[in-house]
Parts: C-alpha cells; structure tokens; sequence
C-alpha cells in the first residue's frame, strides 16, 4: 500500500491521541469489582479451568468455539492470577490494540487524518464495543482477530506478500475458535481475491480458503467447534420441518437479522455515517434499489413498533435498552417486566426505530457504493473485502434463529471500514459529526459506568443477605449471581415463574420497588457522568409477592 511501513512522527503522535482517548475512558469507566459481568462468568470458569488443568471444560450454556480466547485469557491468569478483573484487563488490551490496528489500517489506505480519527474513535464509542471491552464476552477478541485477518490479507494480496495471506488464514482459523462465525473472513477473502485480475489470484484464493475444507472436517468429524455438546442445535429450530417450511423460515430470519444488525449499526456507527452520507444526486440515482431495500426494513420497523419491541429496550437481554448498556438482569426487570429506572416513553421508541431504519438504507446505500469503489487497487479491494465480510457474516447469523444486538457488532463491524472510505471531510458535516461522537462518547462512558456501579451494589447486597443467614436457593439475586453460584457448569433449575437458576425468590435484588415485596434496606450507587445518585433494592416476598395479571405500577 502507499504508506511507509515504519510509522511517521505523525502516525504516533494519532497512535497516542487514541491510547490517551481510551485510558481516560477507563479511567471514567472505573471497571472495578471481581464480578461477572452478562454470559463472561461461564467463559471464565472455562478459562481458569484451562489454567489449571491444560484442559476444555465447558459450562451448560456454552454455544460458542472459544478456544482460542480460553488460551487467551489462562495466560493471563497464569501470569496475575485467578479473577474477573484480569480477565476484564484481558480484553481491555485486545480492544486498545484493534483501534490501534484499524487506526493503522486507515493511514494506509490513504484516509484523511481527521476522517481516520474519527473513523477509529467512532469504533471506540460504539455501545456495543465498549461495553464489550470491559468484559470477557467473546466480541472484542473476535473483531481482534477478525481485522488481523482483513489487514493481512489486505496487504499480503495488494503487495504480492503469499506469507502474509497465509498469516490472515491462521488469524482466521483463531477467531473460528473463538465464534464460529470467523469462517465469513476466509469465505469472503477468497471470493474478492478471485476478482482480482492478478497473475497469482487462484494460489492466494486457495491459501484463503484453507480455512474452509479445515472448518468442515472439524465440524463433521470432532466436537472442536462446539462449547458445550448440543447448544448449538438449541439455536436451530427455525431449520427443523420440511424443506419448504425450513426455507420460508430462514428467509423470515434472513430479513429480520440482517434489518436488525442494519438499524443498530445505523445508530452506532452514526458519526461515521453522517460523513459518509450519500448526496441528493446519489440518492436519487439509487432511489429504486433503496425503495425496494425500505421495504422489508419498514415491514420490520412496524412490526417492532406494533410489538412492543421499538428500540431501545427492545428485549431484556439486549445490551442497549432504555437508555442503558449491559442487560439489567435483575428480578424486576429481567422476569416482572419493570423497565430500566432511566427508560425512554414508547414514542421516544417509535422514533428511534423508524430513524434508524431510515439511516439502515444509506448503510445499504454505502455497502453497495463500496463494492463498486474505484480507487486505487488497495482501497478497492479493502472495501470489497470489508463489505464481503459484512454479507457473509450476516449469512451465517442468519442460521441461528436468535438475534441480540451485540451480534450486529459481529457481522457489520467492517462498516468502521466502509463508511471510513465514503466519507467526506466537510465542514458542516465534520461539525455534526464530532456532535453525534460526543454524544456516543458520554453515552457509552456513562452508561458502562452506571453498568459497574449497580453490579458492585448488587454484589454488596448479596453479601449482606448472606450475612443474615439468607442462603444461595432463598434469593434471586440475578442472572450472574443465579447462574455463576448455583447454576454452574451444569445448567439452570426453573422457578415456576422464569428465572435461571432460581430455586426460590422470596429475597430479590432489584433496581425498582416490587409490588408484592417489602424492602429491607438499599445500597446507593453512583457513577461518573450520571444523572443523580440511585438505590439498588434488597426486597422481602409479601404474601403471594408480585402478581402479574395485576400489571405494573
């Protein structure tokens, strides 16, 4: 590619702008507590199981590869020992070294200094990808591993580098044993680089590909790309039938994720998407694609709406709901229905879904823009690798009949890339865009914090129920306490009345006051950049507790 490999006076000086950026949000987040966070307790109990004994052992609940990022994190915990909060710092590292990975990748393929800034910050703040980073859930080290393979690639193919393709194939095979979905990568690579008019295109379209026949044997042939035996099949259903019944499911499915991962990736990556916005002539020249393309996107947007599943807040277990990140997993929320105490109204929803599927056609609008780019041979083939890599992670989501918004990081991160190479560099837009940067910024920093905040309060109150005699299987005290202490490796035991690992809930923990339930005392908790101080609540069962024909206050 055009840029020196040895970084310029220039390129460390951005380097340290971005490394200073992160550590101050860091420092904001305050990521303090020996805790699990979400899904990372059963992935940790894998990792510290690894550490011990050299070998995989996964909990129930395990869907995921994960291997690679098992190994990941005993090292570290070979090296500092046994917690949550070094596995968190596990993370931490992978998400600083991705941005400062993209931030190279950008420089380059020749992107504007402030547009590759922008570019690279907007990833940092994207919700889903910060959160993540202060966990040990599997998404940052997949992008990690996953945009390893893409640079390699990219610069292995562009300047004739064979053992740089073959590095990208390994990157990949290490992100498949992390999400199976990291098979995208290698698909999408040999396809672009079949299209390519260079003298060694089928050898490195090959060497590409390796991953594939590797996949498929160890697919059919062990259980090395499964977690734990069977989960996998649990997410399948929509496949089971007849063959026409199968097919009209997945196509079903097909427009739901694939308007899903749009809609939410409109939003997260809205900075990057206000300077790559398409012109009036642009959008008038393509106003028959996107008419056909707002079709199923309005179909999907009406039926959220008419649902009640407008975002945010769209399902519990959604990262960002009601103007928080991170699932609030609490009895009150997670099973009564009590929503998030700072939640937007239903019609504050309504106009954030319908926005963001008006914002999800110019993403579209975008993705197709790239792949017919016609730049230089590095920028054309980076964008035909990204969007490449966006389609076919969407296709293999598509066969799970589960959709989360963090999956939308997953399949669409590319688009950090592919609005990166449309993007314009002007005034007005520049002025909107570090608006909507600022405010993905304090959102994502306030959030996450307020996320720490009532998890280290949860924790507290938990002590302070055991303290007078309250045991594990009287108490629903969340998800993570559930499922990490009583649930374990071997799945969840069902209350009646949902909840994972819940024997009984005659004490809960919740952010709200429950109809139905006294409250014994409250921890406070407070975070930087939030609005105010508020109570996590230790609440005793009265009578028949909360009733739910009964509604909600």
């Amino acid at each position: 590619m055009s840029s020196p490999d040895r970084p310029s006076r220039a390129a460390v000086g951005e380097v340290l702008a971005i490394v200073l950026a992160f550590a101050f949000s860091v420092h904001l987040v305050d990521p303090r507590g020996d805790m699990p966070l979400n899904d990372d307790w059963n992935f940790a109990l894998a990792t510290w199981t690894f550490a011990e004994t050299g070998e995989f052992d996964f909990a129930r609940l395990t869907g995921m590869s994960l291997r690679s990022q098992v190994v990941w994190g005993a090292a570290w915990t070979k090296l500092f020992g046994e917690s949550f909060e070094v596995l968190r710092m596990s993370t931490l590292a992978l998400s600083l070294l991705t941005l400062v990975i993209l931030l190279r990748l950008l420089t380059r393929l020749g992107i504007e200094r402030d547009l590759r800034l922008v570019a690279t910050l907007a990833l940092l703040f994207h919700p889903i990808f910060f959160w993540s980073s202060f966990t040990f859930m599997t998404h940052v080290p997949f992008l990690f591993m996953s945009l390893i393979a893409l640079y390699c690639f990219s610069v292995g193919v562009t300047e004739d580098r064979t053992w740089l393709i073959a590095s990208g194939s390994l990157a990949v095979v290490i992100s498949f044993f992390i999400r199976q979905t990291g098979l995208a990568t290698s698909i999408a690579a040999a396809i672009v680089i079949l299209m390519t008019r260079r003298e060694d295109r089928r050898k490195h379209a090959l060497i590409a590909a390796a991953p594939v026949p590797l996949f498929l044997l160890l697919w059919f042939t062990t259980d090395w790309l499964v977690g734990y035996p069977g989960q996998i099949s649990e997410h399948a259903d929509h496949l089971k039938g007849g063959i026409a019944t199968a097919a009209m499911s997945l196509v079903s499915t097909g427009f739901s994720h694939a308007g899903l991962s749009l809609m939410f990736s409109a939003i997260f990556f809205l900075p990057l998407l206000i300077l790559a916005f398409p012109r009036k002539a642009e959008l008038r020249k393509a106003l028959p694609a996107l008419l056909l393309a707002a079709i199923p996107l309005a179909w999907l947007a009406s039926g959220m709406i008419s649902r009640g599943q407008a975002i945010p807040g769209r399902f519990r277990e959604d990262i960002f709901g009601n103007l928080r990140l991170g699932p609030q997993t609490l009895r009150d929320h997670w099973v009564f229905g009590y929503p998030y105490p700072l939640h937007l109204p239903e019609l504050a929803r309504a106009f954030v879904t319908v926005t963001a599927a008006l914002l999800a056609l110019a993403v579209v609008y975008r993705l197709a823009a790239a792949w017919r780019e016609e730049g230089g041979s590095p920028r054309r083939f980076v964008a035909r690798l990204s969007v490449g890599m966006a389609v076919c992670g969407t296709g293999i989501l598509v066969a799970s009949s589960i959709f989360f918004d963090r999956y939308s990081l997953d399949a669409l991160w590319p688009l950090a890339i592919v609005l990166a190479l449309g993007a314009r560099d002007e005034k007005g837009r520049m002025g909107l865009s570090a608006a909507a940067l600022l405010l993905l910024a304090f959102f994502s920093i306030s959030a996450t914090a307020e996320y720490f905040a009532w998890n280290r309060a949860r924790w507290e109150a938990f002590a302070w129920l055991q303290g007078r005699g309250v045991t594990l299987r009287q108490m629903d005290g969340g998800y993570e306490i559930n499922q990490y202490l009583l649930g374990g490796r071997h799945g969840e035991v069902q209350l009646e009345r949902a909840g994972m690992s819940v024997v009984d809930d005659r004490y809960i923990l919740s952010l709200t006051e429950v109809r139905g339930y006294r409250t014994l005392t409250t921890f406070p908790y407070r975070a930087p950049l939030s609005f105010g101080s508020r109570d996590l609540y230790v609440q005793e069962r009265v009578g028949r507790g909360f009733i739910p024909e009964f509604g909600l206050e």
